[in-house]
């Protein structure tokens, strides 16, 4: 848990209690900035080694599946975004939003539901491991069809 970030829980409290608002956003947002990268990398740290065997005996199908689920998750997300008209910074966030899940969260899950769930652990697994490489090049896809001839980002969500 101590890996996790911050969320909208330790938000609503400070609120409530009239501790400073921005601020608790500010370290929610940096725990979650930090977690994008940490997360993973003390799964590829700890988990990775721990599970070799399992990895290699793990089939081809598994892997396919897992990195998949990324990908058609962001290209669903983004093809529904443009069906709805929505601008295209709009459309890229509900395009990440959707095809990005938290495997580390699914891992843990699995993990702490008893050993013979292990079995189930390949995919999430998997899928958080490729999730950050799948999306560094949607990132980099997107980052250079955000050209100056795009539109201001409206106030609403249209």
């Amino acid at each position: 848990m101590a890996c996790v970030p911050g969320g909208t829980t330790s938000t609503m409290f400070t609120n409530f209690s009239k501790g400073n608002l921005a601020l608790s956003v500010l370290m929610t947002v940096t725990a979650t900035v930090f977690g994008v990268v940490l997360i993973p990398l003390i799964l590829v740290v700890s988990w990775v080694p721990r599970n070799w065997q399992f990895l290699m005996e793990t089939l081809p199908a598994t892997y396919v599946a897992a990195i998949a689920l990324g990908v058609f998750g962001i290209a669903i997300g983004y093809a529904f975004a443009r069906v709805l008209r929505l601008h295209p910074r709009n459309a890229r966030t509900v395009a990440l939003e959707t095809g990005i899940q938290n495997g580390p969260l699914a891992i843990a899950i699995i993990a702490f539901t008893g050993t013979e769930a292990q079995s189930y652990m390949a995919v999430p697994a998997l899928y958080a491991l490729f999730i950050v490489i799948i999306s560094t090049l949607v990132t980099l896809i997107f980052r250079r069809a955000n050209t100056a001839a795009e539109q201001k980002l409206p106030d609403g969500l249209l």
